[in-house]
């Protein structure tokens, strides 16, 4: 089994005005990118616009002790090398997520290390099996992709959205998330 390790890198930033309380302020966008690193031949991670997911505009009375809607996104593997030994060939890309830092709010919301405060991050990746929640604790069981034989590619389903406890403030959103991918 080829092991990959890749840093999935989440970058959700929230401009100040974004969560302005007063009705009619215009907000900026905000966006998530996962960037990765192969270190060994098996497949290459995508890094383009699909990696982008545009969490739009959230005000601070809105994201009080709730949560923002779901925007979707996902990570692709492409050019997958089939035959990876001789006599096997590559079925699946397989990958688990290191543990991280967890919000001060919610066991299953990760960290904001931007600028805003009360802000917290929930996360999701689907691979063959549906969606998996990924809690700053980490997941050591596998995400499992298939990888399609005629394109090959492997593609997993991914969604984030903000949380916000009774104390959020206005600022920029941001988190790291890391995995290592493996090829079977």
């Amino acid at each position: 089994m080829k092991k990959l390790s890749l840093a999935l890198v989440a970058a959700l930033s929230l401009s100040t005005a974004a969560f302005a309380q007063t009705a009619g302020t215009a907000g900026s966008d905000g966006q998530i990118k996962f960037t990765g690193t192969v270190t060994e031949k098996g497949c290459e991670i995508v890094a383009g616009n699909s990696a982008n997911i545009n969490l739009g505009s959230m005000p601070i009375a809105s994201l009080k002790n709730a949560f923002s809607g779901w925007t979707p996104g996902e990570i692709k593997f492409i050019n997958c090398n089939l035959e990876a030994k001789e006599g096997e060939e590559l079925q699946s890309v397989s990958i688990t997520i290191n543990p991280g830092a967890k919000a001060s709010f919610g066991d299953n919301l990760w960290a904001n290390s931007g600028k805003a405060t009360g802000v917290g991050i929930e996360v999701e990746i689907g691979g063959k099996d549906g969606i998996v929640p990924i809690p700053p604790a980490g997941v050591t069981t596998p995400i499992i992709a298939n990888i399609d034989k005629v394109n090959g590619t492997a593609t997993y389903q991914v969604r984030g959205r903000m949380a916000g406890d009774g104390t959020v403030t206005a600022g920029s959103v941001e988190t790291t998330i890391s995995f290592v991918a493996s090829y079977k």
